[in-house]
């Protein structure tokens, strides 16, 4: 499998007190329609590796800021709109 980067990964994460990870979307599109996995996962070893992994995504991210956002191509906001219209079924 081949990945380019930069690479676009949607994940809840949550550590509390570094024993016990877990992931959730509360939502209601989330709660209605998605086939989606809600983990609790007591672990110190587990929770370690996720925040590691974290620090080390975080370190690599770029964060959008909402000028360059909104400067983005119009034919990327076309795509974008269109995509959003199907998304129930993509």
């Amino acid at each position: 499998m081949t990945f380019i980067k930069p690479l676009f990964l949607f994940l809840l994460l949550v550590s509390i007190l570094g024993i016990c990870s877990g992931c959730a979307n509360m939502d209601y599109w989330s709660l209605l329609s998605n086939d989606e996995v809600n983990a609790v996962i007591l672990s110190r070893e587990f929770a370690a590796e996720m925040e590691k992994t974290f620090a080390k995504d975080l370190a690599e991210s770029h964060q959008i800021k909402r000028e360059e956002w909104e400067k983005r191509p119009l034919s990327l906001k076309a795509k974008q709109w269109l995509s959003h219209l199907f998304a129930r079924w993509l």
